[in-house]
C-alpha cells in the first residue's frame, strides 16, 4: 500500500495503515522520516493525514500524528476524516486544537484529486 502522495510542491497526502497502532505506527514513522530527509516539505505547504482507513489506533499512533505537526509540518496538519473513537482520544489530549479537522473529504478533495498516481510516492 502507498502511504505518501507527493500531490504538487503545495500538496502532500499522508495515509497511515488501518491499524494504527505499535509497530505499525513506529513504522509508519521511520518512513515518513526518511521520505521527508529525502524531500523535505515546502515552506506553506499543507500536510494532509488522511485517517479514513485507521480503525484502530493507540498512543504511538498518536504520537505520530504530534510528530508530524511538530516536526514535519509547517502549518497545522489537516487531518481528514477522523472517525468517532479517534476524534474522542484527540479530545481528550485536546491535540484537535493543533489539528485542522475536516469531517467531510469534499472540502478538501479538489486538491486530494489533483492526480496522486502519477506522483512520487513511497509505501
Amino acid at each position: 500500500m502507498r502511504h505518501i502522495f507527493a500531490l504538487d510542491e503545495a500538496h502532500m497526502l499522508l495515509i497511515p495503515p488501518a491499524d494504527f497502532t505499535g509497530e505499525d505506527a513506529y513504522q509508519f514513522k521511520v518512513l515518513i522520516k526518511d521520505y521527508f530527509a529525502s524531500y523535505p516539505l515546502a515552506d506553506g505547504a499543507d500536510l494532509y493525514f488522511d485517517v479514513h482507513p485507521v480503525t484502530r489506533i493507540d498512543a504511538r499512533g498518536l504520537s505520530v500524528m504530534a510528530f508530524l505537526h511538530t516536526d514535519i509540518a509547517h502549518r497545522p496538519l489537516k487531518v481528514i476524516e477522523p472517525s468517532k473513537n479517534m476524534l474522542r482520544h484527540l479530545e481528550s489530549l485536546r491535540l484537535f486544537e493543533h489539528f485542522d479537522i475536516y469531517f467531510d473529504r469534499k472540502y478538501v478533495m479538489p486538491v486530494l484529486l489533483s492526480g496522486a498516481d502519477d506522483r512520487r510516492y513511497a509505501s
